[in-house]
């Protein structure tokens, strides 16, 4: 996996999701094996690795989601953008975000890719400049914690503790 193609496009993006989920089912099942002091060391190594490009990718696949989204919704002229330190945010801009029916349409429709991406919040306006707007909490993963989100954006497996006995 190249850091630099992970954003190329939302295909590119779930399938990085994949791989990550992979990983953490991996290290799952290698926790409940009994495993000798160098196959526990193996194991551990996998779960750094994963870890560090799981804080690299993370952020750029995030902040890659602005744009990518904003093509695709442009024709239902709706704005998208990323924002905040990791990229955390994914904040919408749309006239017909007016209603709160559309707003909740909305993020029911994107929060599956909002969780897979770890995102940790969404922001829905009606026009740029709203004082007042929507916005709802994710309850995804950390960046660091290993973990498999389906595609339905549901969290099935957590590894919590990051260290391989």
């Amino acid at each position: 996996m190249r850091v630099a193609d992970v954003g190329a496009s939302m295909d590119a993006m779930l399938i990085v999701v994949e791989t990550f989920n992979a990983g953490a089912k991996i290290v799952q099942d290698a926790r409940s094996m009994s495993l000798d002091k160098n196959e526990s060391g193996k194991v551990q190594q996998l779960v750094d690795a994963l870890v560090q490009r799981q804080r690299q990718v993370f952020p750029l696949m995030r902040q890659k989601f602005g744009p990518i989204a904003a093509s695709a919704l442009w024709k239902n002229d709706i704005e998208v953008s990323t924002k905040g330190n990791r990229y955390t945010t994914a904040a919408f801009v749309a006239g017909n975000f007016a209603a709160n029916r559309n707003i909740a349409d909305a993020q029911d429709a994107i929060i599956p890719t909002l969780m897979r991406l770890r995102f940790k919040r969404s922001e829905y306006r009606w026009i740029p400049s709203a004082d007042k707007y929507t916005f709802y909490n994710v309850d995804s993963p950390a960046d660091d914690a290993l973990a498999v989100v389906s595609e339905k954006g549901d969290v099935t497996l957590r590894v919590t503790a990051l260290k391989v006995p």
